[in-house]
């Protein structure tokens, strides 16, 4: 889980809203690390991420991120198999 906290961390400390391609390449890099991990991370444990920390999203902004969030992690779960 520490490289979960992480990656979710620098990823929302950077300014995500900014949705710049280094703020991308953090953010999917996040996935990455729960794609990798044992844990089962979903969408409702990001939204509560997101809304505890001090972030500068919205909520249409926050939505967006979960949908490209799962998206993602069930395309690279896909891809290995899982």
């Amino acid at each position: 889980m520490d490289s979960i906290e992480k990656a979710f961390n620098f990823w929302i400390s950077q300014y995500p809203e900014s949705y710049h391609p280094l703020d991308m390449e953090r953010f999917y890099e996040f996935v990455d690390a729960v794609a990798k991990s044992k844990e089962h991370i979903g969408t409702d444990w990001l939204r509560e991420k997101i809304a505890y920390s001090e972030n500068r999203l919205n909520d249409k902004q926050t939505e967006d991120f979960v949908h490209d969030f799962e998206r993602l992690l069930d395309f690279a779960q896909w891809k290995m198999g899982r």
